[in-house]
This record gives structure tokens, sequence and C-alpha cells, in this order.
């Protein structure tokens, strides 16, 4: 499942009929690729532990792995999200809440721009290695 605002691209697709059962019934492992900012109105305070509980919820199920970012935006971008309310989400290890949930985490953070993204190659790179060793 791609990144993105949780309640905008994410969870509509899976109102589509048969989306959800499809995902419920496949063999497949699911994956779901962590938001890397919060968006006020929708997705404000949730942690990385929320993120995946409420895609589960809307899934149906519980998600085989969770791949996320673990390099914090610069300062000043940062900065440039805190009007909206927006804060960079966190993984805690803290508490054992992964279960058997395969967690992998690395620098995903496209230092290029002005803004908080995924950096494509990076993140496909993750994506690779994790469906590699999948196979094994």
């Amino acid at each position: 499942m791609p990144p993105g605002s949780t309640h905008g691209p994410v969870i509509p697709n899976l109102v589509v009929p048969g989306v959800k059962q499809a995902l419920m019934e496949t063999g497949a492992s699911l994956y779901y690729v962590l938001n890397m900012m919060t968006k006020f109105g929708e997705t404000h305070h949730l942690s990385g532990r929320d993120f995946v509980e409420t895609v589960e919820q809307w899934v149906g199920r519980t998600v085989e792995g969770v791949i996320y970012n673990t390099t914090p935006p610069r300062e000043e971008i940062l900065n440039r999200y805190a009007p909206q309310k927006s804060e960079f989400v966190t993984v805690d290890h803290s508490e054992n809440w992964a279960g058997t949930r395969n967690l992998c985490g690395c620098d995903l953070l496209d230092t290029g721009g002005d803004l908080a993204r995924h950096d494509s190659k990076k993140l496909a790179s993750l994506i690779q290695r994790t469906v590699e060793i999948e196979e094994r």
C-alpha cells in the first residue's frame, strides 16, 4: 500500500467494491508504506503504530510489514510544515506493538527539495530487498 494521506488516496481505494475483499483473501504479503508526515485534520498526532492500525482496520487484516523512513527532514523543512501542524511520523520500538509485522525502516528521505517526501529510488530499493528476502 503506497504512502500518502491515509484518508485521502489510501482509504477511498478500500471502499471500491472488491478491493478490500481481494486484499483480505490474497495469499500475498501486504506491506504498508508509512506516511512521512502527519496532516492536520486527518492524521494529526498519529504515531507510526496509529497509521498502521488505522489502515489495518480499513483493510480488515494485519499487514505483514511496514516500510518507513527513519531520517527526519532538515529543521528548515520541518519549520515549513509547522504552520500546517504537520509532524514527522516516527515508529516507536519501545513497545512490542509490531508483533509478527516486519518493520523495515531506513533512510528514505528525498533530500533534493524543500518538501518532506520519500525518495523513489531509495523506496524502490528497499521494496526490492524486502521482496527478495521474502522469496527466500
